[in-house]
């Protein structure tokens, strides 16, 4: 929505290694099927790995939905480039 209200493009990533080759891109770790986000993190401030993502999204997603069964969130990588 903000690409579209702005002129900008919007782009995703199937891979943290190819979000990487962006500058621009970011990680998204969101939760209750893209109803709740837990962070939004620039991916050349990121020193892990992609499973420690994936590790780190199931444990955010177990202490915000305590008792559920685990949905297997991934992480989203995008980017908005801004006119």
């Amino acid at each position: 929505m903000v690409a579209d209200a702005t002129g900008g493009s919007y782009e995703s990533y199937r891979s943290l290694d190819e979000a990487r080759d962006d500058r621009d891109a970011v990680v998204v770790l969101e939760g209750d099927y893209g109803g709740q986000i837990y962070a939004t993190i620039p991916v050349r401030d990121i020193r892990c790995s992609m499973n420690a993502l994936e590790r780190l999204l199931a444990g955010l997603d177990a202490i915000a939905w305590p008792g559920t069964p685990p949905r297997h969130e991934t992480p989203l990588f995008r980017t908005t480039t801004h006119r």
